[in-house]
């Protein structure tokens, strides 16, 4: 039986979840909760270690915009995370293997990459600290009918709140598995069905030595896509870390990754080595000492890495759409959902956008 009434509920520990969360919990006195499904936060947000000498993101890597960011997420004014988190410029350049040569190409944006941290350990080490989480609470029921709104987990745990922020993936909200009551709003389901969550894994690699390029692509692997979102490519997971090792790393997402649907760990690398064997005369096979599969298309909580939407307005239209909040009782958040622009699928982008969800329940709250 629900005792407590809280001011906002948010659902998932992601980057859009930890933002919300973090702005109700250090700029206001309002009481929250964030419901996490699985046992971890960081959402699509995560780190492995062990694999090599340096920890390596196995969700979200690159920062696509200057880092700088990171002090405009953590928002103090007395301390800056870039201060004593490193970065690197990525590379301008890739190369492209097509009828037996090597090709070069520009890279159209400048990316950045943490040294020797990740993704996880920034919202880990400066955004979760003192945050309400509850860990292994999978929502299963929303009845957002009245006020206060009634919150189910699959565990019996029940919940209610004045104001939900929802931070789920797209590919959640379409599989209808929060179970909304009553369902949700026939303009608000069409945005969402608009978005098409890429499939999608990251496969790192450990060789006995650097044999291959920083970063390159096959164009068969391009050639047929019909999806312009979707990508495949191999880049040297070890570029501007402190590390003795050597790790190559691969990204799939869209048609690409469908093909490693249903494949083992060792039939999907297994598949890579075939490919880079071809490349570079087979050095894989010969230097190859082990390898890392995170699928995250069947990732039970997310399903995928991130969304792509057409560009034509029909499409980008749902973006506007979706940020409405359903009787000021029901907030949508997260990648899928920039706050003030069309730049979803970034770890970035998902978190201001948690922050854009907390301040409008907060100009409720304080009415």
């Amino acid at each position: 039986m629900t005792t407590e009434i809280l001011d906002v509920i948010v659902i998932g520990a992601g980057a859009a979840g930890l933002t919300a969360a973090y702005d109700i919990h250090h700029d206001t006195s309002f009481t929250y909760k964030i419901l996490e499904a699985s046992d971890v936060i960081g959402g699509r947000l995560q780190k492995l270690e062990g694999f090599a000498d340096f920890p390596i993101d196995i969700g979200g890597e690159w920062i696509h915009v200057p880092p700088s960011i990171l002090d405009e997420i953590y928002n103090d004014p007395n301390e800056n995370p870039t201060d004593t988190i490193e970065t690197v410029q990525y590379i301008q350049t890739y190369e492209e293997w097509e009828d037996e040569e090597w090709n070069t190409y520009d890279l159209w944006n400048t990316d950045y990459k943490f040294k020797n941290y990740t993704w996880f350990d920034f919202f880990n080490d400066w955004m979760a600290p003192g945050l309400d989480v509850e860990l292994n609470c999978t929502v299963d029921a929303i009845d957002w009918s009245s006020t206060p709104v009634q919150l189910s987990c699959e565990n019996g745990k029940q919940w209610a709140a004045k104001h939900v922020i929802v931070t789920s993936s797209v590919k959640v909200l379409q599989d209808h598995d929060l179970g909304f009551s009553p369902s949700l709003p026939q303009d608000t389901q069409e945005a969402i069905d608009e978005h098409y969550m890429l499939p999608g894994l990251k496969v790192f690699m450990k060789f006995q030595r650097r044999f291959y390029k920083e970063a390159f692509t096959f164009v068969e692997d391009h050639e047929d896509n019909e999806i312009p979102e979707s990508d495949k490519y191999y880049y040297a997971a070890t570029f501007g870390q402190d590390s003795n090792d050597n790790v190559l790393g691969m990204f799939a997402a869209g048609e690409p990754a469908e093909f490693f649907i249903g494949m083992t760990d060792n039939q999907i690398i297994g598949n890579l080595l075939e490919q880079l064997d071809d490349a570079y005369d087979g050095a894989a096979s010969n230097n190859f000492i082990e390898g890392f599969v995170q699928d995250w298309t069947n990732s039970t909580f997310v399903k995928g890495v991130y969304t792509y939407l057409n560009d034509d307005w029909d499409s980008l239209g749902s973006i506007p759409t979706m940020r409405q909040p359903l009787k000021d009782r029901v907030f949508l958040a997260g990648e899928a959902v920039p706050a003030d622009n069309y730049e979803w699928g970034f770890a970035h982008e998902a978190a201001l956008s948690g922050r854009f969800a907390a301040e409008r329940v907060v100009e409720l709250l304080d009415d």
